[in-house]
């Protein structure tokens, strides 16, 4: 008994230094993959999910994000909130500070923020139909 429990511990053991190793390794979610690809090439796609920006973007979709040097009023960012990933989300206003109101396409304000990783360039709904931004 004693024997298979520690041989039980053991695993336990070696399964928590692989998942140490795998945080490590490769990012932990489809945001910090994202990001890492803006990071690293200037472009990502994410699939994203959610009604707030219907009927601009389907539910789902997977979107084409490019890293800019200056986003404006109307597009569709990849950015960060208070501390929260938002995928897909307007700017609505811009600040003379350089700060951005994000908002979904039905008037919610998700606050303002100056992290904007990417903004869509194309989406495709799941029929395969691609939307271009410019």
């Amino acid at each position: 008994m004693r024997e298979r429990a520690k041989q039980k511990r053991t695993h336990k053991e070696q399964k928590s230094v692989m998942d140490d190793l795998n945080r490590l390794t490769k990012p932990a979610s489809k945001y910090d993959r994202l990001q890492d690809d803006l990071m690293k090439t200037g472009t990502g796609e994410m699939k994203c999910f959610g009604n707030s920006m219907l009927p601009i973007l389907s539910n789902p979709s997977t979107n084409t994000y490019r890293k800019q040097d200056i986003y404006k009023k109307g597009d569709i960012v990849f950015c960060k909130v208070r501390g929260r990933f938002i995928d897909a989300h307007l700017i609505t206003k811009v600040a003379a500070d350089g700060q951005y109101m994000i908002s979904n396409n039905h008037g919610h304000d998700n606050g303002w923020t100056k992290t904007i990783y990417g903004r869509v360039v194309k989406s495709v709904d799941n029929s395969g139909n691609e939307k271009y931004f410019s």
